[in-house]
């Protein structure tokens, strides 16, 4: 009887376990913005570099349809947020050396590791639950 309570009580701490695992939130973190860029290129978002050939510098906008280099250049990273931010988001590094100062009003923001991300607040929301 006592060996039949034990193997229960065992059995119950590993279910539990698993519930509370499962239960808790992942947090996303990147160590690289090359590590972001295929990881949420997987989800099959569209990573845009700012770069003319397509080279991977200081980020990338990703999106859910295609744009051009020319696109991200034009997006005005500061100042009011506009509707072009509409399905978009800017993914740049986020390293100790220097703070990020300006990013648009009322962007939402996501910081993953050592990549920062700020744009539509809605995509964020659904890259996070994807990932």
């Amino acid at each position: 009887m006592k060996r039949w309570k034990v193997c229960a009580g065992a059995a119950i701490l590993l279910v539990l376990t698993g519930v509370l695992y499962s239960a808790r939130p992942h947090e996303v973190a990147f160590s690289r913005l090359h590590d972001a860029k295929a990881r949420l290129a997987r989800l099959g978002l569209h990573c845009t570099t700012d770069c003319a050939d397509g080279k991977l510098s200081c980020g990338f906008m990703l999106s859910r349809s295609s744009s051009t280099w020319m696109d991200v250049c034009q997006l005005r990273k500061s100042g009011e947020m506009g509707p072009e931010w509409q399905g978009r988001v800017w993914v740049t590094l986020n390293p100790k050396a220097w703070q990020l100062e300006s990013i648009p009003e009322h962007a939402g923001v996501r910081v993953w590791g050592a990549v920062v991300a700020f744009g539509d607040d809605e995509l964020l929301r659904e890259i996070e639950s994807a990932l």
